[in-house]
């Protein structure tokens, strides 16, 4: 398992096993017919579609991260990325008062 699979799984487990959920997160060891799959076919279901959800949103994060030269470190690019559109919006409030007087 890679790393960014290993953290993927952690996030996974931490919003799967809290409550209100709090499912079964046991897995099946290398001996069963589905090695590291979740035991609970619900919770399998749940992680494969976790995956599938988080993909397209993981794999923009890692793009932007390697425009910014940043090496493909997720934290480092979302953090990087949430400064700009903080930026982005307090540019934006400079301008509400404009807004809202136009709409008067």
């Amino acid at each position: 398992m890679t790393p960014k699979t290993q953290e993927e799984r952690a996030a996974f487990e931490k919003w799967a096993g809290d409550m209100p959920r709090m499912f079964g997160l046991m897995r099946g060891g290398e001996e069963s017919a589905w090695p590291g799959q979740y035991r609970d076919y619900h919770v399998q279901c749940c992680w494969d579609a976790w995956q599938e959800g988080r993909a397209p949103l993981l794999a923009e994060i890692d793009e932007q991260c390697r425009l910014l030269g940043m090496g493909g470190e997720r934290e480092a690019g979302l953090l990087a990325k949430v400064d700009t559109l903080q930026r982005e919006i307090e540019r934006l409030k400079e301008f509400e008062w404009m807004y809202k007087d136009l709409c008067r």
